[in-house]
């Protein structure tokens, strides 16, 4: 393992990157679940680092993803109630519930 001095930084190549998002995109491929979803989630990240490198550095993104999350269709049930009139009784004093 390399040590940098203070105030170095080490560079590291959008090829090396991408090669290993390839790598996190295989073993997503072989796994589901919860691990299936860590994996994407890696990748989208380094995904994301070398999008966020090249727009720091100045150089022209050629195409951007940014991909949407579909939210289901579900139809909605309009349901109409039948109107209903209220119950007249004969020894109720009004229209109110505390009326006696």
């Amino acid at each position: 393992m390399m040590k940098l001095k203070r105030g170095e930084c080490m560079e590291i190549t959008s090829a090396a990157v991408l090669s290993k998002a390839e790598e996190l995109i295989r073993k997503a491929k072989q796994t589901s679940g919860e691990e299936q979803k860590g994996y994407v989630i890696a990748a989208k990240s380094l995904m994301e680092l070398i999008l966020s490198a090249e727009v720091k550095l100045g150089a022209p993104v050629q195409q951007s993803y940014s991909p949407t999350v579909q939210q289901p269709i579900t139809q909605q049930k309009n349901i109409t109630l039948p109107s209903e009139q209220p119950v007249r009784m004969d020894d109720a004093n009004g229209d109110s519930l505390f009326d006696f």
